[in-house]
């Protein structure tokens, strides 16, 4: 009989430690899908070499963050919205955008889109890419950003071939 008490016990510990360390997981790594904040937007932006004042969208939740450098986010709305949303911000902030071509495609809803943004402030150039995707199929899957400023690995041009 204290066996089986002493085994029952056991088990339930076990049980506990799993769930406590299942939630601390969640709450430290795995919390995406909830609404980034002022400042984490703002740690996120200097982290990617970009200015604290680059648009983000107002939707924008966490999602877990590139390897390679940039800003990653989702979005619950279509990719044509999110595009156009973030040309026109970039636009009135002063950059200058290329690449966003909505009208007439086809599959617009689900059609991956890259912005080019390039902006000159006092001698300091901002330049880099966005890409805006659709993360799964149906009408009601995320939209990604993903904002690429000139210093990420994904925008280096690659390696020139030297002779020897």
């Amino acid at each position: 009989m204290e066996a089986r008490r002493l085994f029952w016990i056991g088990v339930t510990c076990a049980l506990l430690a799993a769930l406590v360390g299942g939630a601390v997981m969640w709450a430290l790594f795995w919390r995406s899908g909830v609404p980034l904040g002022a400042g984490e937007q703002a740690r996120l932006l200097e982290r990617a070499h970009l200015p604290r004042d680059f648009p983000v969208h107002p939707g924008a939740r966490r999602m877990a963050q590139p390897s390679q450098g940039g800003v990653s986010y989702s979005v619950n709305a279509a990719v044509p919205d999110v595009t156009i949303w973030l040309r026109d911000q970039l636009r009135r902030t002063g950059y200058q955008v290329e690449g966003s071509d909505l009208e007439g495609d086809d599959d617009a809803e689900f059609k991956q889109r890259w912005l080019f943004y390039y902006r000159r402030v006092g001698g300091v150039t901002s330049s880099g890419g966005i890409i805006v995707r659709q993360v799964g199929r149906g009408a009601t899957a995320p939209t990604e950003v993903k904002i690429l400023s000139e210093q990420d690995e994904k925008l280096k041009p690659p390696p020139t071939p030297t002779r020897t």
